[in-house]
């Protein structure tokens, strides 16, 4: 009788090994991986690749492999794998470009406007004097100045001791040119003559003629038109 309990005792062992053996191997039938002992659900190592298997088998990088970064990008929305992504513009293009409402400087003119023509002749008649360029000023007045009107300007200068085109004794620092009206083959515009700057600044207004059909000035006064 000892006999018979010791062998029933190793029967009873080896059938216990085998049913924990047996349950250790056991197989996620989907996936093939291991199954956890105690729940009957895939093991961590599994459960990732199950995740990968149920996205479409999509190779995902590895961060590890890469030293701790990982250079998989996600396709943007209504892209398909395998195309190919933009990359960002670089970030000093960026930081270039120009802050809204902000423009490049432009200027533009006409050869037969006469708010042009009054605008490109105190533009450089302005410079000229203020680079004491007497001889250019002078070509600038017999250009676009009609002879009659370098007449008696050079009568006011000499009784005002100024400068009749400013009707100032100075340069001005800054003009300005609006078109006013126009009739009777004329037309006029404001100037507006600056002196100076910020709390200092002095202003003056002109009333220019020109004549329409040449373009030349033909007549310069003091104050608005």
């Amino acid at each position: 009788m000892p006999r018979v309990r010791t062998v029933r005792r190793i029967t009873l062992v080896a059938a216990l090994s085998a049913v924990t053996i047996g349950t250790s191997a056991a197989v996620d039938a989907a996936t093939g991986s291991p199954v956890a002992a105690d729940s009957g659900r895939p093991t961590a190592p599994a459960a990732a690749d199950r995740a990968a298997h149920d996205a479409g088998d999509r190779p995902v990088a590895n961060a590890a492999d890469k030293g701790g970064r990982s250079d998989a990008v996600a396709p943007p929305d209504g892209q398909a794998d395998g195309q190919a992504v933009a990359a960002p513009p670089p970030r000093e293009l960026a930081a270039d470009a120009p802050a809204p409402g902000l423009g490049v400087p432009s200027r533009t003119g006409s050869t037969e406007s006469s708010v042009d023509r009054v605008a490109d002749f105190y533009g450089a008649y302005v410079d000229a004097r203020r680079d004491g360029n007497g001889k250019l000023a002078e070509a600038l007045r017999a250009h676009y100045l009609t002879g009659d009107l370098r007449t008696r300007l050079a009568k006011w200068e000499k009784a005002h001791h100024a400068d009749g085109v400013f009707r100032d004794k100075k340069v001005p620092t800054t003009w300005r040119v609006t078109y006013n009206d126009s009739g009777m083959g004329h037309a006029w515009h404001r100037v507006r003559l600056t002196w100076g700057d910020g709390a200092h600044a002095r202003t003056t207004q002109l009333t220019v003629q020109s004549d329409l059909a040449t373009l030349r000035i033909s007549d310069i006064q003091s104050g608005v038109r």
